[in-house]
């Protein structure tokens, strides 16, 4: 089980201040656009982590359920002995690896909102919503890209700005994929913690 849990808490560990850093910069840097096209790519990969997180974590309680542990959370292995476990620690650490994943979630989730689907070379948006300007968008179908933006991308004197190309259904498509298999990966958590134990068995 020792795998398991270094593999969760140097995930887990490495998101947080990569995760806190790209944060500050989605609300803070220096045009819309990048921003937007910044905020997907911290949700995409927030959801990504957490689904490698719940799935670490649902295997984890499986066997130590199994090994009839008396702790069924993963010990923090920066800071434990798996010989010398700290119930609080160990809990302490589940609680703020869920809080981090459902903060990205939120801010990341947050920016991206903003988002509305520009042409490639245009300064208006194809609609002032974000479904809307989605549904323009694969309306108008894209035989060779680049054909849309996820925000503004020129400004001024037709300066273009760093923002992501948006491809319809496959843009948001993949977001939706990773969605479903976070909540995928909490099933599969709820399932290994509420499954009934086996009893211990004894050989005479």
């Amino acid at each position: 089980m020792l795998p398991l849990a270094r593999f969760w808490t140097i995930l887990g560990g490495a998101y947080l201040p990569a995760a806190g850093s790209w944060g500050f910069f989605v609300y803070n840097g220096p045009h819309r656009g990048m921003l937007i096209s910044a905020g997907y790519l911290g949700l995409g990969v927030t959801l990504a982590v957490g689904t490698l997180l719940a799935s670490t974590l649902a295997l984890y309680v499986l066997k130590a359920r199994r090994a009839h542990a008396p702790i069924i959370a993963p010990p923090n292995t920066f800071f434990e002995d798996p010989d010398n476990r700290s119930r609080l620690l160990s809990w302490s650490t589940v609680a703020a690896f869920g809080l981090m994943i459902l903060a990205g979630i939120a801010c990341f989730g947050n920016r991206y909102a903003d988002s509305r689907i520009y042409l490639w070379d245009s300064t208006a948006p194809l609609s002032d919503s974000f479904i809307g300007s989605r549904a323009e968008a694969q309306a108008k179908g894209c035989p060779k890209g680049p054909c849309f933006a996820m925000g503004q991308r020129m400004e001024g004197a037709g300066r273009a700005e760093h923002v992501a190309e948006y491809i319809p259904y496959l843009s948001d498509g993949l977001l939706i994929v990773l969605a479903i298999a976070q909540l995928g990966a909490l099933s599969f958590l709820g399932c290994a913690a509420w499954r009934p134990q086996q009893p211990l068995t004894y050989e005479l």
